[in-house]
């Protein structure tokens, strides 16, 4: 039997500070871009072999509530996101989502912040990262912010595992 050897990219949307419905993106629509772009520079071969298995695993925007928006249209989520891809793939597919730069006309950049090779480690590190970015929330009390980031642990373990 062979073991699919997969990798685990955590990244992240950033939106034009003028982008309007940014909270209407999906992980679905994020999937979608990176598949254009890896069909637009490695062809149908090449899609065909990079996206096997790639897929979002989760994405901040998704589990966060409208709740903690703000007047300036940022809804409270990171937009933090987890891509699942091949080993084989994982130097392609951050470029192909390295070169996205819109989806559904909404101006974004979606950068790469770590990459990590199974998914326990991945889900540590995407639960940091939120954590520091709940932590950054002056808005919160403190019990506020604690039960936040007992959300987003569960949510982030129930989508890796």
């Amino acid at each position: 039997m062979v073991r699919l050897k997969n990798r685990y990219i955590v990244g992240q949307v950033l939106f034009d500070r003028a982008a309007k419905g940014a909270e209407g993106i999906t992980g679905k629509d994020l999937l979608a871009a990176v598949r254009d772009k890896i069909s637009q520079f490695y062809g149908e071969i090449g899609t065909a072999q990079l996206s096997s298995s790639l897929a979002v695993k989760f994405h901040d925007a998704e589990s966060s509530s409208s709740k903690g928006s703000n007047d300036e249209g940022e809804s409270g989520a990171t937009q933090v996101f987890v891509l699942r891809c091949s080993r084989e793939a994982e130097d392609s597919v951050r470029f192909a989502m390295s070169t996205v730069s819109s989806v559904k006309k909404t101006t974004l950049i979606m950068r790469s912040l770590a990459v990590s090779g199974s998914s326990r480690t991945c889900i540590s590190t995407t639960a940091n990262m939120l954590d520091r970015s709940v932590d950054a929330d002056w808005t919160l009390s403190e019990a506020e912010k604690k039960n936040k980031k007992e959300r987003l642990r569960q949510v982030v373990t129930n989508s890796l595992e």
